[in-house]
């Protein structure tokens, strides 16, 4: 009788510590498989060096729309894309700022990418040397973007002479103006990507 029992329990001990294991293994698996998600880490995308920005309109914060073209007659620009609430974007401010002033007189536009509201909130909060719009979702589809910030350097018939995605710092700063100041810039610059802690990820 007393060996009869050891062996029903000793089977109850067996299956246990079988579904203990095999739960186990499974959680070990899940783990894996979601530390393989996080730390499968993508490149942002955006438009690249060499392709073109095509010609887009733009609504002020104030609500008047107004079309960005280029041609020969029009000069580089600057396009940075702007989510209100990315800390990089906010960060880049500084740099932006310094880079605006010395642009004399050529165009640099802030593409707000969560609004016309967060546009004008913007606008009240920072005193930024250049105009913040927005545009319309389709013509955001072109820009290709993942993630914010990005900053454009983009000639005049539309060719993106420099795009950097992540928070901007004074080097590329001073590779814009080097661009800016060339009358033909033969090698375009393809920055390094960024640390991935330095953007952040657009739902586009």
């Amino acid at each position: 009788m007393v060996n009869r029992n050891l062996g029903f329990y000793l089977k109850i001990l067996v299956t246990y510590a079988s579904a203990v294991t095999i739960l186990n293994l499974a959680l070990v698996w899940k783990v894996d498989a979601l530390n393989s998600q996080l730390f499968t880490l993508k490149a942002p995308k955006g438009l690249e060096v060499g392709q073109r920005c095509p010609p887009f309109l733009a609504f002020s914060t104030s609500g008047e729309s107004f079309q960005v073209r280029f041609g020969e007659t029009e000069p580089r620009r600057i396009v940075v894309l702007i989510r209100s609430s990315c800390p990089f974007s906010r960060e880049s401010f500084p740099f932006w700022e310094q880079l605006a002033k010395k642009l004399d007189g050529r165009p640099m536009i802030g593409i707000v990418t969560d609004g016309v509201g967060k546009a004008r909130e913007m606008a009240r909060k920072y005193s930024l040397p250049f105009p913040l719009a927005t545009v319309s979702e389709q013509a955001l589809s072109q820009f290709k973007i993942s993630a914010v910030p990005q900053t454009l350097l983009i000639e005049s018939d539309g060719a993106v002479l420099h795009a950097h995605i992540g928070l901007v710092d004074s080097g590329v700063i001073s590779e814009i103006e080097r661009l800016l100041n060339d009358p033909s810039p033969v090698n375009a610059s393809v920055p390094v990507p960024p640390p991935y802690t330095a953007f952040e990820e657009e739902g586009f």
